[in-house]
This record gives structure tokens, C-alpha cells and sequence, in this order.
């Protein structure tokens, strides 16, 4: 939770520094810079231990944004997290990136769980009706839930829509004990 928060802040402050149409691009910058401290262990550890100077770590990351060409603002706050020992927030701080991003374009991301895999078209008309109950766009992850018996269970950030079976099932239970 502590992270989210911290890594909000900086999402924000990116967010607000970057031309809103160079998200995707942005994005992919964070991701790649990202991608280069995770397959390379020594480079990680050695920006991460704190034995070394920020002088030290900014030198060597410095050559590394100017080998690959980031954008001005992806080098200032990667440094900035230097500066801070923030770097290990990275991968929240995308995270909270494109948080932001879909809240400012009222964007609802929503992980949808069937029994089955759908097709397309079926795929298409509950986004079409989605979008609609949630008055706006709406990106979806479909997940197959083989605990599902069978039916649609919605997850958009905490709250759950439960439309399966179980859940008909447990509310056809909880009312028949009310009234017992």
C-alpha cells in the first residue's frame, strides 16, 4: 500500500510533465527502461545497493539513457528516483502511470472472469454493453475461472459484479434463510 502511494505521486508528476499524446510512447519508455534493470542483475543490484554514491549510479545510468535515447522526461525522473532511492518503486510507479492515464480519459480497466474461453463477437458485445453501464471506454482482460460453474464475475479495481451461477445460487440461499 505504502508503495502505491509514493509511486502515485511520481505517476502524477510524469503524467503532468508529459504531452498527453505521448502516453503510449512514455509508457513504453518506463516499461523498457524497466526491461534493462531486470535482465541485467548486476546493473539492478548495483543501482539498488546503497553502498554506492548517487553520483555513481547517475553517471552509469546517464550513459545508458544516452546510449538508447530516452525522452527528456524519463531521464529526469529515473534520476530523480535515483536521487531519492526510489528506483526500486519503478514497476509501481508504471503501474500508477497507467492508472492515471485511464482515469483522466475515463477509462475503466476490468478483469472479466468466465468459465469458458469466449469468442470474439461475444467478447465484443459485453464490452458494447459494458461501456454503456459505465459510461465510458472500457479495457478488458478475460480470464478463464474454471471455478465458475458458469455465468460472469466482473472485478473493476475492489468490487466484484457478480452475474455466475454461484452467485445467483448464494443469493437465492441468503434470501431463503432471511425468511426462515
Amino acid at each position: 500500500m505504502r508503495e502505491e502511494i509514493i509511486a502515485k505521486r511520481y505517476a502524477i508528476g510524469l503524467y503532468k510533465a508529459i504531452d498527453k499524446g505521448k502516453f503510449e510512447e512514455t509508457k513504453d519508455e518506463l516499461k523498457a527502461f524497466l526491461e534493462i534493470l531486470n535482465s541485467n542483475r548486476e546493473l539492478k543490484e548495483f543501482l539498488l545497493n546503497p553502498f554506492y554514491t548517487k553520483n555513481q549510479k547517475k553517471e552509469v545510468v546517464k550513459a545508458i539513457l544516452s546510449e538508447i535515447e530516452f525522452s527528456e522526461e524519463i531521464s529526469n525522473l529515473i534520476l530523480l528516483l535515483i536521487d531519492k532511492r526510489r528506483l526500486h518503486y519503478l514497476s509501481f510507479i508504471i503501474n500508477e502511470f497507467i492508472k492515471v492515464w485511464e482515469e483522466e480519459n475515463n477509462i475503466y480497466p476490468l478483469e472479466i472472469h468466465t468459465p469458458l474461453k469466449l469468442d470474439s463477437e461475444t467478447k465484443k458485445e459485453i464490452l458494447k454493453s459494458l461501456e454503456k453501464k459505465f459510461g465510458g471506454k472500457v479495457s478488458a482482460e478475460f480470464l478463464i475461472d474454471k471455478k465458475l460453474i458458469g455465468g460472469i464475475l466482473i472485478k473493476y479495481k475492489s468490487t466484484y459484479y457478480d452475474g455466475s451461477i454461484a452467485g445467483a445460487l448464494n443469493k437465492l440461499k441468503e434470501k431463503i434463510i432471511k425468511e426462515n
